[in-house]
């Protein structure tokens, strides 16, 4: 009776083996992911490279552009308003942002050694000899006087002459 049951017993069958296609959804995620991050990688390095040929093109560094066209804009306002003290403190501001971004050193700097800084930095002597109180006391001030045709030339001389040298480019 046993060999009779043993008889009836059909062999066993294992299932097929699983192709390799189509591909299981954490494959599909993977290759997704992997595709995602080379399309930034390439987009990012395209961005930089973007960049970097306007930035050769302009021959000159990024920053002295834009504090050039910051400074036009505090003149402009200045013609707007004509307010010295305005126009003093904005500049002091920006003279300041520009050299802490050549420098982080000058972040700390004030009175004489700032001036001396300023003049360092510009090649001239005109922060400790004609601007020292304007920039140094003139933010403190409940108004100022001073000659300000005189000084927005100054500070615009300064920042072409800046950028027109070859060992800052």
């Amino acid at each position: 009776m046993s060999q009779d049951l043993a008889q009836q017993l059909r062999d066993i069958h294992l299932p097929t083996e699983p192709s390799w296609w189509p591909l299981a959804l954490g494959w599909w995620l993977i290759l997704a992911l992997l595709f995602l991050t080379i399309a930034v990688l390439i987009i990012r390095k395209l961005r930089i490279k973007s960049h970097n040929a306007t930035s050769i093109q302009t021959n000159q560094p990024f920053s002295v552009l834009a504090y050039r066209d910051l400074f036009a804009a505090i003149k402009k306002q200045h013609q707007a308003d004509n307010h010295d003290l305005k126009l003093i403190q904005s500049s002091s501001i920006l003279l300041r942002k520009f050299c802490v971004e050549l420098s982080s050193d000058s972040a700390n700097l004030t009175g004489k050694a700032w001036l001396e800084h300023l003049n360092q930095v510009f090649a001239t002597s005109h922060f400790t000899q004609t601007y020292k109180n304007t920039l140094t006391l003139g933010n403190y001030a409940p108004s100022v006087n001073i000659d300000s045709a005189a000084f927005i030339l100054f500070i615009d001389t300064c920042l072409d002459t800046y950028s027109k040298e070859p060992s800052n480019a």
